[in-house]
């Protein structure tokens, strides 16, 4: 998209100006590595994740949504009026007095994420405006416009008015499912569980829509007649299988043990936040959540079963020891 705006607007910008722009964007240093370090602690922080594109998306997304923000705003502009830059590392500190508005800040992303982004409600219409997407790809290509700067601007909400707007046969499909959301015909939860840390790995290669579609057939044989035939012909397909986590921004890790502070004693002496005797950490640092849905109201009860009988399984550490691929730090 940057290589885009230059190319259209003419725009008169150096090619190492340009590699500079986009280095920031990735938050790389490695592209320019002559430039100062510092400068990438600021757009997109890869080493602590403290840096302007959170600040700006958590203080918006709060306002719009009349929440209360758990740090002020005004100690967010003292927090950056107070930084400054380690000659030793390259990276930018902050005064230990702020250390707690550091941690709260950190502390109300993770609230927005179990609260708002990975909500129940939010994740099913998610899953169900990708479905339609998909439905409709064959005839809208819209994959493909990803590719393109020129149609990938287009790619806004008023792609689903289209769809349901259309008569065209070929977005039955994709149209039938925005309805949907519209008459709150949502997919419905089948099952949730927080998830420990250690045990994730294990869970998230076990608990799949095929392992569940097959509990669910199995635990059939004890069920009525109706239910028996609505598991009959229940398909992987209809089952989602969600797995999320909730952290301070960097996995597992923590960033108030990797960002450093300074006082006003000694500018030029930069430690932990541990260190300080400020900080001393109550809750997780990271968790990790997994839901069920079903595509069908038909099939809730039915799939409610057999993710019961999965759970059974790997809370009773019937399920055997593996070695899964890693885990993305979403």
């Amino acid at each position: 998209m940057f290589d885009s705006l230059i190319k259209n607007n003419k725009i008169n910008m150096s090619l190492e100006d340009q590699n500079f722009v986009k280095a920031l964007i990735a938050g790389d240093h490695t592209r320019t590595p002559h430039e100062k370090k510092f400068l990438f602690d600021i757009i997109a922080n890869k080493t602590n994740g403290l840096d302007v594109d959170k600040l700006d998306y958590l203080c918006r997304d709060t306002a719009v949504l009349n929440m209360r923000m758990m740090v002020s705003l005004m100690s967010l502009h003292r927090l950056l009026s107070g930084a400054r830059v380690d000659p030793q590392t390259g990276h930018i500190c902050y005064i230990d007095k702020d250390i707690l508005t550091v941690e709260t800040f950190f502390l109300h992303r993770r609230y927005l994420h179990n609260n708002l982004y990975n909500h129940k409600t939010v994740t099913a219409i998610g899953y169900m405006i990708g479905d339609a997407f998909i439905a409709a790809d064959n005839y809208m290509k819209l994959s493909e416009a990803i590719y393109d700067p020129e149609r990938y601007i287009t790619l806004d909400d008023h792609i689903m008015k289209q769809i349901k707007e259309s008569d065209c046969p070929e977005l039955a499909e994709s149209r039938k499912i925005l309805e949907r959301i519209t008459s709150r015909d949502l997919y419905r939860k089948a099952g949730s569980r927080m998830i420990r840390c250690s045990d994730f790995p294990r869970i998230r290669a076990y608990v799949t829509p095929d392992r569940i579609a097959e509990a669910t057939i199995l635990c059939s044989e004890k069920m009525d007649s109706k239910d028996q035939e609505i598991a009959s012909v229940l398909q992987p397909s209809d089952i989602i299988v969600h797995f999320s986590s909730r952290h301070f921004g960097m996995g597992e890790q923590n960033p108030m043990d990797i960002l450093k502070f300074y006082s006003r004693d000694n500018l030029n002496d930069f430690h932990s936040a541990r260190s300080t005797g400020q900080y001393d950490p109550q809750e997780p640092v990271c968790q990790h959540f997994l839901l069920v849905f079903v595509k069908q109201e038909k099939f809730l009860e039915v799939v409610k079963a057999g993710y019961k009988q999965i759970e059974e399984n790997f809370i009773e550490h019937k399920v055997a020891e593996s070695s899964p691929p890693a885990i993305d730090s979403a």
